[in-house]
């Protein structure tokens, strides 16, 4: 009897091996491929590498990083076919897109409960990485915008504090703006994002919700459905805000010049609301610049825009528990530091202090904070997002345009007309739209 149990226990202890060492095998020798929507991922990509290898010193995992417009086009091409990268960093938009096309595979249970406990992400987290009341990414980063202004150009115009509500930030470009003798802009008082029309959307929306009190496209009663917010009066008093500050005697940005980023670090660009990616950006590109950034201004609401980016694994993966399992190291805390320090973007993990990163730069300080009497909002999970958002931004920026709509409220008002009607369209066309 004794020997029979002996021998039992040799058996167990070799099969038990043999899957120990069969799974170390596999794991050890894997190859995965990650993509990345950035190029300032590539730091903190780099770093849940290292960590990932110092477990798996036998695996090979090559990181791809690129620039947001080119990532989305490579994801589209290559996804469908099932030939994209095992493990693909998207945002919230782009992760309801595929995962209603049955792309992405869903989240093993035990990231699924990652990504459902209380506090360990920030609020919107949980809705914002799954479809259908199913995990299908492992929450990254975020964060939305806040509004860069120069201090020397405040100082020099006799301003001494940042705009606070929609009306002063009008106020202020007007007069934060520069001309040469012969008329021409010099330097914008704030810079309107006028290329891009996704983007462009985006930032137009940064104004509209303050007026309005909820986003260009909304949700409907209906789950998966939605619908156009824009044709009513604030949307149009947005719009036309705009073009007042592009045509006419307050002119305050023009096509002609630099915008964004890049305008703000060269000085052409007094003032602009944008991510806190943008502090490394001036850190390593213009570091003599002397500027503040501010919460993003309000009026009769205070929206502030949020974001959320996942870590995603395609159902077609061959190797599907080992990008899962880099996806967990990227939630690393070493990784989240590095993130947040190199890149800016802001780690979605709420259940770790960066106390010591906001000290030792303040200015990530309203990334990171929410103010008193602010609401957060998300775009819509729609999977026609990126149609809706381009559209829209086209009708938009071709308004911007028109020097005709200048105290035109009524022509604005036919243009975001226009722009619902089509935004509609689109929904009913992907069959997502209900009021």
């Amino acid at each position: 009897m004794k020997k029979r149990v002996f021998m039992l226990l040799v058996l167990v202890m070799l099969a038990s091996l043999l899957f120990a060492g069969g799974q170390a095998e596999k794991v050890g020798k894997a190859k995965i491929n990650v993509w990345g929507c950035f190029s300032e991922l590539q730091a903190p990509l780099d770093k849940a590498v290292e960590v990932f290898m110092q477990e798996n010193p036998e695996a090979q995992v090559e990181v791809l990083v690129f620039d947001l417009r080119d990532f989305e086009a490579k994801v589209a091409a290559t996804a469908p076919m099932g030939q994209a990268a095992d493990v693909i960093i998207m945002d919230h938009s782009l992760t309801a897109r595929y995962a209603k096309a049955g792309i992405l595979s869903a989240a093993p249970t035990d990231i699924e409960k990652m990504v459902n406990t209380p506090g360990r992400y920030l609020s919107a987290a949980p809705e914002k990485a799954s479809y259908q009341g199913k995990a299908v990414g492992l929450p990254f980063f975020g964060g939305g915008p806040a509004l860069f202004y120069n201090k020397d150009y405040l100082s020099e115009a006799g301003l001494s504090k940042p705009p606070a509500t929609v009306d002063d930030l009008y106020d202020y470009t007007v007069k934060l703006s520069k001309k040469d003798a012969a008329g021409n802009l010099t330097r914008a008082g704030y810079s309107i994002r006028l290329t891009g029309p996704a983007g462009g959307s985006q930032k137009w929306a940064f104004v509209t919700n303050q007026l309005l009190g909820g986003d260009f496209i909304e949700y409907g009663k209906a789950p998966d459905t939605f619908y156009g917010n824009l044709d009513n009066e604030e949307s149009a008093e947005a719009l036309l805000w705009h073009v007042k500050l592009l045509h006419g005697p307050d002119k305050s940005d023009d096509w002609a010049l630099k915008h964004d980023a890049e305008g703000f670090a060269a000085g052409a660009v007094a003032m602009f609301m944008r991510e806190s990616w943008v502090i490394p950006f001036m850190k390593e590109n213009a570091p003599n610049i002397n500027y503040g950034i501010a919460y993003q201004p309000r009026d009769k609401y205070w929206r502030i825009y949020d974001w959320l980016v996942n870590a995603c694994v395609p159902e077609s993966g061959k190797q599907k528990s080992v990008a899962w399992e880099f996806a967990r190291v990227m939630q690393n805390e070493e990784v989240m530091e590095v993130l947040y320090t190199d890149s800016g973007w802001i780690p979605s993990r709420r259940d770790i202090s960066f106390s010591s990163v906001v000290a030792a730069e303040p200015r990530f300080k309203p990334f990171i904070e929410i103010p008193s009497g602010a609401e957060i909002y998300f775009e819509v999970n729609a999977s026609s997002y990126t149609e809706l958002w381009t559209r829209v931004g086209e009708i938009v920026q071709e308004a911007y345009r028109d020097a005709g709509l200048l105290d035109n409220l009524s022509g604005c008002r036919a243009v975001v007309k226009k722009a619902n009607d089509i935004a509609n369209q689109i929904l009913k066309d992907s069959n997502e739209y209900g009021e």
